[in-house]
């Protein structure tokens, strides 16, 4: 009996560390779980607010915002580039994070 104990215990922290437990942005009503990386969720323009994304296409924009999901923050907190503009106000590359996503946004408008 304390086997099954154990093995229901393992499995719900397993459960737990796939979706990232409580608190997790990939948690959050704005994000999908298609095109991120595994665990991470897919943030949109929605979970962006601070860039427009208003001239671009639909195509230019999922473009976009695939090469954001998948760039690296570079101050080494492992969080996506787009993950990081969403969720983390106390990183201290933020503020040109968002000028970089904003230059993508410009680059790809043409």
């Amino acid at each position: 009996m304390w086997i099954g104990g154990i093995t229901a215990a393992v499995l719900l922290g397993y459960g737990v560390a796939q979706v990232g437990g409580p608190g997790n942005s990939s948690l959050s009503s704005n994000t999908t779980s298609f095109g991120g990386l595994p665990g991470s969720g897919y943030y949109t323009e929605a979970d962006l607010g601070e860039v427009d994304f208003s001239v671009l296409t639909e195509a230019q924009k999922k473009k976009v915002l695939d090469d954001i999901n998948r760039a690296m923050c570079t101050c080494g907190c492992n969080l996506t580039l787009a993950q990081c503009v969403a969720t983390d106000s106390t990183c201290p590359l933020r503020n040109s994070n968002i000028e970089r996503i904003r230059s993508l946004v410009r680059q790809e408008s043409g």
